[in-house]
């Protein structure tokens, strides 16, 4: 290869490069434009390329849900304890009727206190046993049920107006990426890579 074949190649890659670029960024631009009129994009969007992948976005969110929740539950189990006794414990004392039963003479007290702390205790377990459970893999199923009944919710409330935006607003920042990917100048980045190695 003789050097102005070389830069000959060079240039029509660079060229090539170039006008594929603009093209690309043209197209992406009609899209946005598309989406963000009020054609049938965005419902289409919905319909034909999230609702395929239903299934795996309901396991996808789930299994992140029983992580999340396993990981910051176990962190904060004891906050989450002590939090519901001192509340209980402010609820119970401003409760008149629990004011009565302590005011009782010689075993009001000890009732009132251990209402106070069963009913702490009892409100401790339900919590834990609720988050417990959900962080549990038996309990896969009725998650993903949950999340494909609020994403059959979301589809069918295609007219809500927020939705709608938040769905225009979510491709055009996906698209947006993408341009900034392809506005990327590859020729550029292979010369310094090149200058670099010699």
């Amino acid at each position: 290869e003789t050097y102005a074949y070389k830069e000959a190649a060079k240039f029509y890659r660079i060229i090539v490069e170039e006008i594929s670029d603009r093209v690309v960024i043209k197209i992406l631009n009609g899209i946005q434009r598309e989406i963000a009129s009020d054609s049938p994009v965005t419902e289409n969007l919905v319909t034909e390329v999230l609702k395929p992948h239903q299934h795996e976005i309901a396991q996808w969110m789930s299994h992140r849900i029983r992580t999340v929740t396993e990981h910051n539950y176990n962190i904060y189990r004891d906050d989450l304890k002590n939090y519901i006794e001192d509340a209980i414990g402010g609820a119970v004392k401003q409760n008149k009727e629990i004011q009565k039963i302590g005011s009782i003479p010689i075993v009001g007290r000890q009732i009132s206190s251990g209402l106070e702390q069963g009913v702490s205790d009892i409100t401790f377990e339900a919590i834990n046993g609720l988050l417990t459970g959900l962080s549990s893999e038996k309990n896969t199923k009725v998650i993903e049920d949950f999340i494909n009944a609020m994403f059959e919710s979301i589809l069918a409330q295609e007219k809500d107006q927020k939705l709608n935006r938040l769905i225009k607003d979510i491709f055009i920042g996906a698209l947006d990426k993408i341009k900034e990917q392809v506005k990327r100048k590859k020729w550029q980045e292979d010369d310094k890579e090149t200058a670099v190695a010699a």
